[in-house]
């Protein structure tokens, strides 16, 4: 098949022209000068069905052998007259999106001279074709370009709507998560009161002369859950204050030797009841004061320093303080069964344990709950460990140094009996909303002398 020439969108003066070249093709093939008429109007005919069937459809005409083939392309089935195809064209053949119709020339001498010419003629578009066909193609690009601007308003409206929807839904998990944090923190309160209340009757009843061994067990066993139930509770308490963004720094000068001291002291004893040894490690260079909010620093390390002591059957727990950088590091090293590093970030998410950690008890807050409170201090934390070989957890912190007081007093406050002299009298005013805990006070006071008004 020889194309002689392709095109898009005949209409007006295009199409009137190209009917004529058409004609003078069918001619140039040898056919009389009636059957070329039949077959030029035939060819405009189809050309104005074709264009309203397909607007952007494509025209070609070729030479084949002996015969003229004009083929439309890009319409629906059916959008040519049969009695056109059957009353212009020898043949026709209908395929999915083409129709082509076959003109047979059994006259023709189909020359390479005459193949040239004929695309020259079909190339050689006069002025006015030229000016109606880049009008069409103006007008379609204006379509386009219309359909282009509606589809771009539709898309960036649609868009609009998604983002909105975005945003209405992280304020709506904002407003959950903050009323999830509200409610953790109200819960909370309500939970300590009543428990604080459980703790000092227990603790009072402990100090009955009266009770046997039995009971003493029994009463210690009460205070031993109600503690452990009270510390899950301020874990709770603490993140849903983090969460919230309610949790304050209050920096102030603390004894850093003094403060590792009362971890130490607190932790020791746990330490020792599973036959573990524990040491505390202090550069020489770290200063004694720093200017960092105790409270929270104490936390920070007794949650790590706990961890280790539970997760850790046989060897020893390591508390260490040294200089890096300009600032301090702070490690808790134990000889424990150790972490895979897979699973090293979600040892930090809330209520996230590993299977011995769920054995051991807890919330899973404790990790979470440190890393929250280091970023507030303006450190960073993050672990060490390998399966076997134990594990670390190391913290940064602002080196900032401050004086500190001598005689500042420790922060664990060890128990006192008190108990007034022989002979001294005194009053006091107990005041206090909860029935429970004016009672739990009173009751103390009156054991040791005072004489006690409520209010």
């Amino acid at each position: 098949m020889i194309e002689l020439a392709r095109f898009t969108a005949l209409s007006g003066v295009a199409a009137h022209w190209c009917r004529r070249r058409v004609l003078a093709l069918a001619e140039a093939l040898g056919m009389t000068s009636m059957a070329a008429a039949r077959l030029a109007m035939g060819f405009g005919e189809l050309v104005q069905s074709h264009r309203r069937a397909a607007p952007t459809g494509r025209l070609l005409i070729a030479l084949d052998e002996a015969s003229l083939l004009l083929i439309f392309e890009g319409a629906p089935p059916g959008w040519a007259p049969v009695t056109v195809r059957t009353a212009f064209f020898n043949e026709s053949l209908e395929l999915p999106g083409r129709l082509i119709l076959v003109q047979r020339t059994p006259e023709a001498v189909i020359t390479d001279a005459l193949v040239a010419d004929q695309k020259r003629a079909f190339a050689l578009k006069p002025r006015e074709v030229l000016m109606d066909e880049l009008a069409e193609t103006n007008a379609t690009l204006q379509r386009h370009g219309e359909q282009l601007e509606r589809t771009v308003a539709e898309r960036t409206a649609e868009l609009a709507r998604e983002r909105d929807a975005l945003q209405q839904a992280r304020l709506d998990a904002d407003a959950a998560n903050r009323a999830k944090s509200e409610f953790l923190s109200s819960m909370s309160h309500e939970l300590r009161t009543p428990l604080n209340g459980v703790l000092g009757y227990a603790q009072l009843l402990r100090r009955d002369p009266t009770l046997g061994p039995v009971q003493q067990r029994n009463l210690q066993a009460i205070e031993r859950c109600g503690q452990h139930l009270l510390r899950l509770i301020n874990d709770v308490l603490d993140l849903s204050k983090i969460e919230a963004g309610r949790m304050d720094v209050d920096l102030a000068p603390v004894d850093l030797a003094r403060l590792l001291h009362d971890v130490e002291d607190i932790i020791g004893p746990r330490a020792r009841s599973r036959g573990l040894a524990l040491r505390v490690q202090v550069d020489p260079v770290v200063p004694r004061g720093l200017e960092t909010d105790g409270t929270k620093l104490r936390q920070v390390l007794l949650n790590l320093a706990g961890n280790a002591v539970k997760f850790t059957d046989q060897g020893s727990v390591t508390i260490a303080c040294r200089p890096e950088l300009g600032e301090l590091v702070f490690s808790v090293r134990d000889t424990g069964i150790g972490v895979p590093r897979e699973r090293w970030e979600r040892l930090f998410d809330p209520f996230t344990q590993e299977d011995a950690g769920k054995a051991a008890g807890g919330t899973g807050l404790g990790l979470s709950i440190s890393r929250r409170l280091v970023e507030l201090l303006g450190g960073r934390i993050w672990i060490e460990s390998e399966p076997g070989q134990g594990t670390a957890f190391l913290f940064t912190h602002p080196w900032r140094e401050a004086v500190v007081d001598d005689e500042q007093p420790s922060s664990t406050m060890a128990e006192h009996d008190l108990r007034l002299a022989p002979g001294q009298q005194a009053s006091v005013l107990v005041a206090d909303d909860v029935e429970e805990n004016r009672d739990v006070l009173s009751q103390a006071l009156e054991r040791a002398g005072f004489e006690v008004v409520q209010a």
